[in-house]
């Protein structure tokens, strides 16, 4: 019972680790938007697609971390090196299986991928709707000019 509830908090906390990134990003957004140039210079566009791929590729990383101490700490691997590896084949349901944990704590690497795939899913969702209302805007743009 341990287990499913310190892998259910490293989801919780998780889950608000990209939530407080997300709206960090919705933030930057907002003010790129009301600058005007969102969606009508190339170059800006690519430069906030960028952004907004580092930005949440560090946030995934921060999850990553969080979930390699929790390992760490229910003493699965002596240094955070290998609990970070360990922690990022999961997450990104990789699962190369070269370092596992014991039987007793195996559940919170099931727990993390099925987080991971979940937080990806949120990140790539709002890329892609980053993405979209750029497209948008300069098909807007291109009306404007026929």
């Amino acid at each position: 019972m341990l287990h499913l509830l310190l892998g259910i908090s490293a989801v919780i906390i998780t889950v608000i680790i990209e939530t407080i990134t997300i709206v960090i990003l919705l933030k930057y957004l907002f003010k790129a938007e009301s600058r005007g140039k969102f969606g009508t210079d190339l170059l800006y566009d690519m430069i906030i697609l960028s952004l907004i791929m580092v930005i949440l590729f560090c946030g995934h990383l921060i999850q990553i971390a969080i979930w390699g101490e929790l390992f760490v700490l229910c003493g699965q691997f002596d240094e955070f090196s290998n609990a970070f590896y360990h922690s990022m084949v999961n997450y990104s349901s990789l699962g190369y299986g070269d370092i596992v944990m014991t039987k007793e704590w195996r559940l919170l690497g099931a727990m993390e991928a099925v987080n991971g795939i979940l937080l990806f899913g949120v990140s790539a969702a709002v890329f892609f709707t980053v993405l979209r209302d750029i497209f948008q805007q300069r098909i807007n743009k291109m009306r404007k000019q026929l």
